[in-house]
């Protein structure tokens, strides 16, 4: 189950058009077909922030605007 069924529609995220999975004798591939993004990729290697993305406020702020009250990290 992916974020386009867990995350709400509102919290901005590139758009999953397609999911094609094939295998190939003994491999099994899948490829994602999703909105081409210009911003710079914040964390390559993992899902979350192991380091500071060093993001404006005003970015937070947009992206947490969308998340119910309970699913907003306080701190």
């Amino acid at each position: 189950m992916g974020a386009s069924l867990l995350v709400p529609d509102a919290v901005p995220r590139p758009r999953l058009y397609e999911v094609y999975d094939w295998t190939d004798s003994e491999w099994a591939f899948e490829a994602e077909v999703l909105d081409y993004v210009t911003h710079p990729v914040v964390s390559s290697e993992r899902a979350d922030l192991h380091r500071d993305p060093h993001l404006p406020d005003e970015w937070w702020q947009t992206c947490a605007e969308p998340w119910p009250c309970s699913l907003r990290r306080r701190g």
